[in-house]
């Protein structure tokens, strides 16, 4: 999957925490980067200068097809943080996680077209799609550690029906 500079641009937008509320109650980023007269809070400083760390992980679910899983994360996910409305992301789940010890982090789950892949992973339509989700946060020397939470916190919500692929080591 190919990150845009559009995205990258637009998550900063959020993680600087420039955000706008739409007509229909989600967050989205501003028209332009501001900050504030008493500063910039929430490890925005290191966003601001180092700019936005990356992880993505491929998923796995119970659903039928990956819309279907989309479509149940997102209703789930509006519990473990405030929804997104990103104008790169057409059909995907995203929001924005936020505790009091770790930095915030913008999690997107989508689903990715692929050109070659063996025939397990065609799904009943016929298409070549992989459920991914792609977990963003202010670079930092522990920003691994607020990926690793939120998604955790995402883990537990899906109930197992929603979790991460984990390949298996082939033995010789």
């Amino acid at each position: 999957m190919k990150d845009t500079k559009e995205r990258r641009h637009e998550i900063k937008k959020v993680l600087l925490n420039n955000l706008v509320l739409t007509e229909d109650k989600k967050l989205a980023p501003g028209p332009d980067i501001r900050v504030t007269l008493w500063g910039i809070g929430d490890g925005a400083g290191e966003t601001f200068f180092f700019g936005v760390k990356k992880k993505v992980y491929e998923m796995i679910s119970d659903y039928s097809n990956n819309t279907q899983a989309i479509y149940r994360a997102a209703e789930q996910m509006k519990d473990v943080g405030r929804m997104l409305s990103l104008e790169t992301v057409d059909s995907g789940a995203c929001v924005l996680v936020r505790h009091i010890f770790f930095r915030p982090v913008v999690l997107v789950l989508e689903e990715n077209a692929l050109e070659d892949t063996p025939e397990e992973n065609i799904d009943n339509n016929g298409e070549n799609k992989e459920l991914i989700l792609s977990a963003y946060c202010g670079r930092a020397i522990l920003s691994g550690v607020s990926m690793r939470h939120a998604i955790n916190q995402v883990e537990k919500i899906f109930g197992g029906k929603i979790k991460r692929y984990i390949a298996t080591k082939e033995m010789e």
